[in-house]
């Protein structure tokens, strides 16, 4: 491993650990729900959870119900939002807890990590990875993703996924193979 790559990683992991140490000490202070939204999208989650550990069900059950709560016709709530991030909070329940700090921190973190490394891998593929750290650091301080950071919305989970598929789509070679982002490893 060269030492330029390492030292990106370190910038990557205090640049990560900055925002995670930070975001941790503010929940765990101020555990307030600001909106109104926040406890609709727990409880979807929750529904979710619940709907994942029942015992008495089968999996073929169970993948049925999943896909009974991702129609549009089951709930009004879930009907206009997107579900797939009430899935991701579900796994991390049983992991980090059911508080609010718990799942507000454990699912806005790793959203979060996505959208650093999707951003950082942007930059390297337009410059170099000095941009690519750069432009970690812009979006990270930007104070829109630093205060969505902190929530249990769907806005984090959707710039990190939109930033993560704009790093695949680049990557393909103009749609040419899509095999293209398995096989560069590039740091």
């Amino acid at each position: 491993m060269k030492k330029n790559t390492f030292l990106i990683i370190i910038i990557l992991l205090l640049l990560i650990s900055f925002h995670l140490i930070n975001n941790y000490i503010w929940l765990k202070a101020d555990q307030i729900l600001v909106d109104n939204i926040t406890p609709e999208h727990l409880t979807s989650s929750l529904t979710f959870y619940r709907l994942l550990i029942t015992k008495e069900e089968s999996i073929i059950k169970k993948v049925e119900n999943i896909f009974y709560l991702f129609n549009k016709d089951c709930d009004w709530f879930l009907a206009i939002w997107p579900r797939f991030v009430y899935l991701v909070t579900a796994g991390f329940r049983p992991i980090f807890g059911h508080s609010i700090l718990a799942v507000k921190f454990s699912t806005s973190s790793f959203y979060f990590i996505i959208l650093i490394v999707s951003v950082y891998f942007l930059g390297h593929y337009y410059r170099n990875a000095q941009t690519g750290c750069l432009a970690s650091f812009i979006v990270s301080m930007y104070p829109g993703i630093f205060g969505m950071s902190r929530e249990y919305t769907l806005d984090l989970p959707l710039v990190a996924m939109v930033s993560l598929c704009a790093f695949f789509l680049l990557k393909t070679d103009k749609f040419r193979s899509i095999f293209t982002v398995l096989e560069d490893n590039q740091l």
